[in-house]
């Protein structure tokens, strides 16, 4: 999911016009954003990569081994057959959809986005309707989704306007 969602940011920083290369673009964009090479070099460095400290790397990164191995070999310390060896053993595994559940970790929950919903319903006036018409959810759909309350906060007399 992180890897997705820096992935979708990449071609939002990166890309006006679609391109050839604008897929590889956005996944390095993805991949430098979460794994900088700094602290890879020391993940990676002297050390045999194997499943093993892919698994054990996964919950340090909080990406999937799949974008560990491909960030080691991007970064030059896999040979073509050592990286294909170790995709064949995750295909083997049927680890490509689904990587073992012993591994996986909460999802993170994010805060700032409900914060700055939260502000615009409580300080800068705005009503619930002002805001689930800037998306394509219902209102009881976005009050789940950004986790508010039932009773939103009355509109103020006052409002921003930038």
């Amino acid at each position: 999911m992180r890897f997705t969602l820096a992935h979708e940011l990449g071609h939002l920083v990166m890309h006006r016009l679609p391109s050839p290369e604008m897929e590889d673009e956005a996944n390095a964009f993805a991949s430098a954003l979460l794994m900088p090479e700094r602290e890879m070099r020391e993940a990676f460095a002297s050390r045999r990569i194997t499943l093993e400290l892919l698994a054990a790397l996964k919950p340090e990164w909080r990406v999937a081994m799949q974008a560990l191995l491909m960030r080691a070999k991007g970064l030059g310390y896999l040979s073509d057959n050592q990286n294909r060896y170790l995709w064949q053993q995750i295909s083997a595994r049927g680890w490509r959809l689904k990587e073992p559940s012993e591994l996986d970790f909460a999802h993170e929950q994010p805060t700032v986005l409900n914060s700055i919903i939260k502000a615009h319903l409580s300080d800068l006036g705005f009503t619930l309707s002002d805001l689930t018409g800037l998306v394509p959810l219902h209102e009881p759909e976005f009050m789940q989704m950004y986790d508010l309350e039932d009773d939103a906060p009355a509109k103020s007399k006052l409002r921003l306007v930038v």
